[in-house]
């Protein structure tokens, strides 16, 4: 008997054998990853700006400045139309700045699936909007009165409705597209320093600071403490990674609120009395005029 002889599960190719498809990515596994993914991407991102580019001379203010106005527009915007014209723009300012653009916009997308089209995918049947019918799914009787909604006896789904679907979506996905964008392309320190333009108060860039870095700190901390116990692990099982999550919230809960206090404590030892100082924005050039004009005058007359 060979007593340095390799097992054969490790020589076994099949993953369909027993024991090897429970080494499949779970739902937990690919969670983890892409929120630390995203805060890595995030961090990493603002220090790897291109210098030379002209999108990246562009100074903070006038960023900040950009990213209010886009916001107002996107909301004011009604038509489907004008949000389509301003995520060409949006999209173009992000590949002139050099921005992985499959990341980019595959992240937004995701974002935008939940928190824009998830929400309002109800508004595109007959009984939340009312209007044409493009689709009939099916008929009832008697038509309905409940406390806040009409049932008509035809249930569809109506022009108006997906209109009204696909303008929410629209203007989450390119909110989200404008902010990630001043995001990606300014680093955090000068983008926290030109909050002192718009006059906001210290105690709230100190908290915007301390929970930007703090986030990115944890959420590296939750992937490396799950990479950790499943190194530990030749087979998982769902039953037993839920139960792993239950018992690691109050642990994760209660560790940055130490780290919270150590780090207080540790700025009131070295003088820290509730004022911080940052340098002054830098003043307007003409590149930041010429940014803002054509910017605003686009998101006007689309």
């Amino acid at each position: 008997m060979a007593l340095n002889k390799i097992p054969d599960f490790l020589l076994n190719n099949d993953k369909k054998s027993k024991g090897l498809n429970n080494f499949d990515e779970s739902y937990l596994d690919k969670g983890i990853k892409t929120f630390s993914g995203i805060a890595r991407d995030i961090y990493s991102q603002s220090l790897a700006i291109n210098r030379n580019n002209f999108l990246s001379q562009i100074t903070p203010v006038a960023k900040l400045i950009f990213l209010i106005a886009s916001v107002v527009f996107i909301n004011i915007k009604t038509d489907i139309r004008s949000e389509l014209f301003i995520s060409f723009f949006v999209y173009l300012l992000v590949m002139l700045s050099g921005i992985n653009f499959f990341n980019f916009i595959k992240r937004n997308m995701f974002l935008a699936f939940v928190f824009g089209f998830l929400v309002s995918v109800f508004s595109i049947f007959s009984f939340i909007t009312p209007g044409d019918m493009i689709l009939k799914i099916f008929s009832i009787e008697k038509p309905l009165n409940l406390v806040f909604i009409k049932i008509y006896s035809d249930i569809g789904i109506t022009k108006e409705g997906v209109e009204v679907c696909l303008n929410l979506t629209l203007r989450v996905f390119n909110s989200l597209s404008a902010a990630m964008f001043v995001v990606c392309t300014t680093e955090f320190q000068r983008l926290v320093s030109a909050l002192k333009f718009f006059k906001v108060p210290d105690f709230f860039v100190l908290i915007v600071t301390l929970a930007y870095k703090y986030i990115i700190i944890f959420s590296v901390m939750i992937e490396d403490m799950f990479m950790a116990r499943k190194s530990r692990l030749i087979t998982t099982e769902s039953s037993g990674e839920r139960w792993w999550v239950i018992s690691r919230i109050s642990f994760i809960l209660s560790k940055p609120i130490k780290k919270y206090e150590d780090v207080f404590h540790a700025m009131v030892a070295r003088g820290f009395d509730g004022k911080i100082e940052l340098p002054n924005p830098q003043k307007f050039l003409k590149n930041d005029y010429l940014f803002l004009l054509i910017s605003i005058l686009f998101l006007i007359f689309v």
